[in-house]
């Protein structure tokens, strides 16, 4: 896939969900205000800040877009990685909210008038969001794109704090106000965990964490023809721009021609085996005690 392509379906997606975002906001702010429902408002807020994401991903998404250059000779790709992580801080930001919300119900804080149309509200707004979150997930494996994938996290947590807010109504139209503040007790865990597996792997990609197994990258290329050992292999960055760096041993009589050969087959057995390899770098260190190969000599000789 071509990075301009993936760009701009990754922008495509982000402004579809932003107006989701912005729709599903203005109706939780609209209608908690008229009944007075500090919960809805509160989730209206919460839905703001998805949209304040998605900004942030656009523009994120447009810097990783741009090809390299003098100051980020290796492209501007780790802009989105950054943007992932914001997003798994945004959500830690949102489970203590919830903290916050539950406390003030557990004192008796603020008893809505509740009314069908709160649960209709809240009722679309979650049909709303699970939508969002299956197509955002759907297309962030089709691009590749750890963003979307994050952001797809943080809409499907939106479900979870919705769910909250409507077990709170229900609790208060009830009279078991307890259950608001159990519920939200629940989710802020949930949430918690979401944030920790999107806050780790953007942490791993932007520390250089190993993105293939060494081992397995070296049985590949200790299978091309003229390596006699792989001494070292080095990989980082996320899944779709992958980055490997590599130290083979190599017979001393090899000619700058052969391991240009060499190195050829070496890269196109790797992306054969290996999705997302956009660099694949191969420091060749000659063996001057090799077994004498006298075919290899010839050739040296002849070229």
């Amino acid at each position: 896939m071509q990075i301009q392509t993936r760009h701009s379906g990754i922008q495509r997606v982000l402004i579809l969900t932003l107006i989701a975002n912005i729709a599903v906001a203005a109706a939780k702010l609209v209608i908690g205000l008229l009944t007075h429902s500090l919960a809805m408002v509160a989730d209206g807020v919460h839905s703001s800040l998805d949209a304040t994401s998605n900004i942030i991903g656009l523009v994120s998404n447009a810097l990783a877009a741009r090809p390299a250059d003098e100051d980020h000779p290796y492209g501007h790709r780790r802009f989105e990685t950054l943007a992932s992580l914001i997003i798994g801080g945004a959500l830690l930001v949102t489970g203590w909210e919830i903290i916050q919300g539950s406390i003030g119900r557990l004192s008796g804080e603020g008893v809505p008038e509740i009314g069908p149309m709160n649960f209709v509200v809240m009722i679309a707004t979650i049909g709303i969001n699970l939508a969002v979150t299956v197509y955002e997930r759907a297309a962030g494996k089709r691009l590749k794109s750890e963003l979307l994938l994050a952001d797809a996290e943080h809409t499907r947590s939106d479900i979870l704090v919705s769910l909250t807010v409507l077990a709170s109504l229900v609790a208060v139209a009830l009279g078991w106000r307890w259950m608001d503040a159990a519920a939200a007790i629940v989710v802020v865990g949930l949430i918690a965990i979401v944030a920790w597996r999107i806050m780790r792997r953007a942490a791993d990609i932007l520390v250089d964490r190993a993105a293939l197994n060494p081992a397995d990258v070296a049985g590949v290329v200790q299978s091309v023809a003229g390596i006699e050992q792989v001494a070292r292999v080095r990989s980082r960055g996320p899944d779709d721009d992958v980055q490997v760096d590599l130290d083979v041993r190599i017979a001393g009589p090899t000619t700058a021609q052969h391991s240009d050969a060499i190195a050829r087959e070496v890269r196109h057995r790797l992306r054969d085996q290996f999705e997302g390899l956009t660099d694949i770098q191969i420091n060749f260190v000659p063996v001057k005690n090799s077994p004498h190969d006298l075919a290899l000599q010839v050739r040296a000789e002849a070229d």
